[in-house]
């Protein structure tokens, strides 16, 4: 089976493409609620520095955002969904409210998985540190986010543990996975909740000091999750050793899942194998 492998573009340094004007193909905007681009004081994103300028705090928290959706968006996203190679784009918009929490997420791209996707993304960015703020109020401000990507047939995936579900009865199963899922859907939630985990887990500035002349790294985890759901025989391969055993340390750390693989009706060991880059 042919696999969709989801390429994200970027503009400049950061490949995402950043527009607070997006025209006619805006989204409905919702009254009294000020724009990003007009607001006096944005808000502020956790590890901005809020002494800094309105113009430096709009440059942080867009690239902030960027980082986030580079990090999160699933890249696999376009499999099976029988779409051919071209590029798209995704057009998203959400509102920061008074208390720093992202509401009012309006999503509108080429298929229902994709905008679920953007959805998932958008839902985990942090609540922000500060509203926004005008005429010495806070107040709720909208900010608009076109992504842009390419959709791109490859025969070859990153996860070799799709291999391994062909022949089971069912997947291994997160705890915040659903077990009536079909097994190709048990596969890709149970996979993404543990890169998920992973990209959350990571010691960034470690990362950052390993990497200095770097905006990312990439490394592949290798282990097996037992006949009770456990995590066992963790390797690594990373570009600096520091880094391999940053990733063995987070992967020891992930939960137990709530039920193993199963096989003809028994528990059995599915080894996972995860190629993931993260972004500091």
């Amino acid at each position: 089976m042919k696999n969709s492998i989801l390429i994200l573009l970027f503009i400049s340094l950061t490949h995402i493409v950043f527009s607070q004007d997006i025209s006619s193909k805006s989204l409905d905007r919702e009254e009294g609620i000020v724009d990003f681009n007009v607001i006096e004081h944005v808000p502020i994103y956790k590890g901005c520095d809020k002494k800094s300028t309105n113009s430096a705090l709009k440059k942080c928290m867009s690239d902030a955002v960027n980082k986030h959706v580079l990090n999160y968006f699933n890249a696999n996203i376009g499999d099976g969904l029988g779409l051919q190679d071209f590029k798209v784009k995704i057009y998203s918009q959400f509102t920061i409210d008074i208390d720093g929490t992202v509401t009012n997420i309006k999503i509108r791209g080429p298929h229902p998985k994709i905008e679920k996707e953007a959805r998932r993304v958008i839902n985990l960015i942090p609540t922000f540190t500060q509203p926004g703020m005008q005429l010495g109020k806070p107040v709720k401000v909208t900010f608009s986010l076109p992504i842009t990507f390419n959709i791109k047939n490859k025969k070859k995936t990153n996860l070799s543990s799709e291999n391994s579900a062909k022949d089971l009865d069912s997947f291994p199963i997160h705890k915040r996975c659903d077990e009536s899922l079909g097994l190709n859907s048990q596969r890709e939630c149970t996979t993404q909740k543990i890169v998920d985990f992973i990209k959350m887990s990571v010691n960034m500035e470690l990362a950052d000091k390993l990497f200095p002349l770097e905006k990312s790294t990439k490394f592949q985890l290798d282990f097996i999750i037992d006949k009770k759901g456990k995590i066992k025989d963790i390797t690594a391969k990373a570009h600096h050793k520091v880094m391999a055993a940053e990733a063995i340390r987070v992967a020891k750390r992930l939960p137990k899942l709530k039920a193993p693989g199963f096989k003809n009706g028994k528990p059995v060991e599915v080894p996972i194998s995860v190629l993931m880059t993260i972004y500091f």
